[in-house]
């Protein structure tokens, strides 16, 4: 299963990237776990991420050439890869819509069966107008790329910073969720998207990377920064939906076969009928006067 993490600029996609990382390599869920080997640049990338967040200091901002990094997953013999390409936060935008890319974030995400598309609320409500736009536009293009067929958790992330608008016990719950974008974002019009936001394979919820924090003067700014022991909130019910699509899809693969095995044999013993069709017909014909005559002579006796 092909897993893509989406989102405007600071919506905190490789802060979540690397604590999905962490959870996975150091707890296992239900049989889910890291594959680390799978692509050393990606652990590298990822370990070291950790370390900052570990050292009480938030990951830089993505600058320089965008790379993709990659999560390897295992549950029970299948594999999954969790692809993160984070480019610059302004260059999102010409990602998404430039064909000749060499990243082509597009035809990432048309070819993935699960995107979660990442929301920052709280960010959002501090930038400028032409950041809003841009947060919008971007949250808007990917719901229009994603099909039918592919698996959407639309996720608020950093939702500790609104807990007074979106208490925590309310991150569950897709209703609440979506008033809240629609009123912190009313750049992105999310009514239009009602039908895809609230269809059967569209995950509504919300989560805190990092819980763990610590207040500190830094300059002349009050800054809230990680804290070791890390900690987080929510990411184990989003875990569990990823793994619940997870199982869904391999059961549906494994009815695909035994259709389309099911239905190569039929087609192979309809073949056989029709170049033997007139031995065939001629033995179902013998078979039946037999059955005839004894028939006959019970009749008569």
């Amino acid at each position: 299963m092909k897993i893509f993490i989406a989102g405007p600029e600071g919506a905190g996609k490789t802060v979540f990237a690397t604590m999905l990382y962490r959870e996975l390599s150091e707890h296992r869920i239900d049989g889910l776990l890291t594959k680390a080997g799978r692509c050393r640049k990606s652990h590298h990338y990822f370990t070291s991420q950790l370390g900052y967040l570990n050292k009480g200091e938030w990951p830089s901002q993505t600058k320089g050439k965008p790379e993709e990094y990659i999560i390897g997953w295992e549950y029970e013999n299948s594999h999954a890869e969790v692809h993160l390409i984070d480019p610059p936060g302004h260059e999102i935008r010409r990602e998404l819509c430039d064909e000749s890319s060499q990243l082509q974030i597009k035809q990432r995400i048309c070819e993935s069966d699960l995107i979660i598309l990442l929301v920052d609320l709280s960010g959002h409500q501090l930038g400028t107008d032409e950041q809003k736009e841009e947060n919008a536009w971007i949250i808007a293009h990917i719901l229009d790329i994603v099909s039918e067929r592919q698996h959407l958790i639309l996720a608020v992330s950093k939702a500790d910073l609104i807990s007074a608008t979106l208490p925590e016990r309310r991150w569950g719950e897709p209703d609440a969720i979506v008033k809240v974008i629609k009123l912190m974002m009313p750049e992105c019009k999310l009514d239009g998207y009602r039908t895809r936001i609230f269809s059967e394979k569209t995950h509504v919820m919300a989560f805190a990377a990092v819980t763990s924090l610590d207040e500190k003067v830094v300059g002349d700014e009050l800054r809230r920064l990680p804290k070791a022991p890390l900690e987080s909130s929510g990411l184990d019910r989003l875990l569990v939906k990823v793994l619940e699509i997870w199982k869904l899809k391999n059961a549906n693969e494994t009815f695909e076969r035994l259709v389309k095995r099911g239905g190569q044999k039929i087609e192979c013993c309809w073949q056989l009928f029709v170049r033997y069709r007139r031995g065939a017909i001629g033995f179902v014909v013998a078979i039946g006067l037999y059955f005839l005559f004894w028939l006959l002579k019970i009749w008569f006796i």
